[in-house]
């Protein structure tokens, strides 16, 4: 009599969700080998890892798939050997919608005071490395539901964003007067820093990282408009950089108050004809005495 073989199917025991309607990540089916002809069947949206009974693991694309695929396999075969697959969508894009927790401290580089401020968007996420997702966020789950994915990712890129955020600002020397119109730029350089730790610790693709706004306190804001920004601007202007250590000093600083170097060079007087000379010159620009060595 003709065997009918045993087929492993995506769908075959989902058990709270429906996967037409993409209401899960990744589905974990289990079951038990009955056929030395069995096969796994993994549909053209999805990828799968295939666990067998004493943890051999493999990773299929779309396409059927002898879950004995030598003749050594067969012969040491046993009814009741359990196998595991873990399929994975390729295409799906979950929408996930954020906001800080807690609002977040940091010095304004225009007026240098302490202001506080909040945020929230949205990005994408999806499954861009399989096999790392399944290490780091598969593990022994059944089945992990679109909501619960969101709520465990939305938390991770929240307690993330706080230091990003605070280093971008200070990198790039944002003030709070442009944040807003801003607020792509620095969107851009958020999705970049997050996508490469994403990609690394869970295998996953963050895109579309965006801001819909910032906001800060009403205290904040009424300190801010006290403060006179055309002056405070014409200050920072002045500023120049230590050539040593980068320090900000003001522009009529002739030392560095951070490490000592000396900012401004003194004119040279020529010692034969009492000539004024730039600080580098090497000869007097008058009579052409020799100032000092070349190096």
């Amino acid at each position: 009599m003709f065997e009918k073989p045993q087929v492993i199917r995506f769908d075959q025991n989902l058990c709270r969700s429906n996967a037409d309607k993409n209401e899960v990540l990744f589905v974990r089916v289990k079951d038990v080998i009955q056929s030395p002809k069995a096969y796994v069947e993994v549909p053209p949206t999805h990828t799968a890892i295939v666990i067998k009974s004493g943890g051999d693991t493999r990773y299929y694309d779309s396409g059927e798939y002898d879950v004995f695929d030598d003749k050594g396999e067969i012969k040491n075969w046993k009814k009741g050997s359990s196998i595991d697959v873990i399929y994975i969508p390729k295409e799906t894009r979950v929408l996930v919608y954020w906001g800080t927790r807690d609002r977040i401290k940091y010095r304004d580089p225009l007026t240098n005071m302490f202001i506080t401020v909040g945020a929230h968007g949205d990005f994408d996420l999806s499954v861009s490395n399989p096999k790392q997702f399944y290490l780091k966020v598969v593990g022994n789950t059944q089945e992990f539901d679109i909501e619960s994915f969101k709520d465990r990712f939305r938390s991770t890129v929240c307690s993330d964003f706080e230091h990003l955020y605070v280093n971008t600002i200070n990198d790039q020397k944002i003030p709070y007067t442009d944040l807003t119109f801003k607020k792509k730029e620095i969107a851009q350089s958020l999705e970049e820093l997050l996508n490469a730790e994403f990609e690394k610790e869970w295998g996953l693709s963050l895109q579309h990282f965006h801001i819909d706004d910032f906001n800060l306190t009403d205290d904040d804001l009424k300190r801010l408009d006290e403060v006179d920004l055309k002056n405070v601007k014409e200050e920072v202007d002045k500023k120049i950089k230590c050539p040593n250590c980068g320090y900000e000093c003001n522009s009529e600083s002739k030392f560095c108050p951070n490490c000592g170097q000396k900012l401004v060079e003194e004119p040279i007087i020529c010692p034969k004809c009492g000539a004024m000379n730039l600080p580098n010159s090497l000869f007097c620009c008058k009579c052409g005495h020799k100032l000092k060595e070349n190096k």
